[in-house]
């Protein structure tokens, strides 16, 4: 095998390479942020936990409130009951971090409209970040309404996943470009053999 062979096969493997873990990329990310991200309105239960983001008038401090998925708006209820949705207001957006604890807190206005307004809460860890959007209402309503659960450990699985996925595609891929040119091959010889035969 000439050098410059070595040189086209390489490179025609490294380009199969990159494409098949781009695809499997694409894919188990798709799946993976399938599992994790909702969109609330329609009464779907979040990941582990939904924060919410506090602020009080009177000391002027924000604080973080966090109830658990599964019972959130059992929980919410409960809340707004007891203190209404005054305090889920932000005048405008806030940044926590404890860099001992290792802990980013964010607090965000993200659209204001007339009838309410729609904040985020992005709280991040060693282990995992959660971001959380709720619409708050002039009418004293609360409407849960995105929640994305990051969980670092199973981001791992993804990409170990897309490296055997990718390496699987590689082959196939492989496979397909070997058969789709010795096919074209064939069809050219044969296409000379009739022009010969002519």
């Amino acid at each position: 095998m000439k050098l410059s062979d070595k040189w086209v096969t390489l490179i025609k493997w490294g380009i199969i390479i990159i494409i098949s873990m781009l695809i499997s990329l694409v894919i188990l990310n798709k799946i993976y942020k399938s599992k994790h991200e909702k969109f609330l309105e329609n009464g779907t239960l979040p990941d582990v936990v939904f924060n919410f983001a506090e602020y009080d008038e009177n000391t002027q401090k924000y604080s973080k409130i966090g109830f658990e998925g599964p019972k959130l708006y059992q929980y919410l209820k409960e809340y707004l009951e007891d203190y209404g949705n005054k305090k889920l207001f932000l005048p405008k957006d806030y940044e926590f971090e404890d860099d001992e604890l290792s802990i980013i807190e964010k607090y965000s206005i993200v659209e204001k409209t007339k009838e309410y307004q729609l904040f985020e809460v992005y709280s991040e860890t060693e282990e995992f970040d959660i971001t959380t959007q709720y619409k708050v209402f002039n009418n004293g309503d609360v409407v849960p309404y995105y929640s994305f659960y990051n969980n670092y450990l199973d981001k791992t699985w993804v990409y170990m996943s897309t490296a055997i996925v990718g390496l699987i595609l590689t082959f196939l891929i492989n496979f397909l470009f070997m058969f789709a040119l010795k096919h074209f091959k064939q069809r050219k010889e044969l296409r000379k053999e009739k022009e010969k035969k002519e």
